[in-house]
């Protein structure tokens, strides 16, 4: 199958700050196997293209220093097994690479690559629709410069990933 992915980010602001928190993702486009090795398991591949952001109010320190964003390829393996008729377990592993930009070359920096796992359950509520519930943990490597680490700028995240599809 063939995929893309648009997202939206909502941040919610302190109380008084003006500035936009929220703003279009990075969107994404690639392709994805999927097999059934054996009855109700399933197991994917994916792989893909993560576009740069073009949202300046997610890019934009509080000093107004607008940083750039890069280009990246992805890839993820997933799996999903049926327990019941309407009920599935389901997780992905995935890794973001990203191409340094040219203001990175000149710096002699190098983008971090993010790792993300997440796992959940998927509900069938009807033939045409379902929801899913899960949660994932997002981790981005140190940046490293010159050849050196800076230190404490890795990041990490934990997220919630409610659904409802048809």
């Amino acid at each position: 199958e063939v995929w893309v992915r648009a997202p939206y980010v909502l941040r919610l602001g302190a109380k008084g700050d003006d500035r936009p928190l929220s703003g279009t993702g990075r969107a994404a486009f690639g392709a994805r196997y999927e097999l059934s090795p054996r009855p109700l398991t399933y197991l994917a591949a994916a792989g893909g293209i993560v576009l740069p952001s073009t949202a300046r109010s997610l890019r934009t320190d509080p000093d107004g220093t607008l940083h750039r964003d890069h280009l990246a390829v992805s890839g993820s393996l997933a799996f999903k097994q049926v327990l019941l008729d309407a009920t599935a377990a389901w997780g992905v592993g995935e890794i973001v690479f990203p191409f340094a930009n040219e203001d990175d070359d000149l710096a002699e920096r190098d983008p971090p690559a993010t790792f993300r796992f997440a796992a959940g359950s998927l509900f069938q509520i009807d033939d045409r629709f379902h929801a899913s519930a899960g949660a994932s943990f997002t981790r981005t490597n140190r940046d490293r410069v010159a050849g050196g680490i800076v230190p404490r700028s890795d990041q990490f995240r934990v997220d919630l990933l409610p659904e409802i599809g048809v």
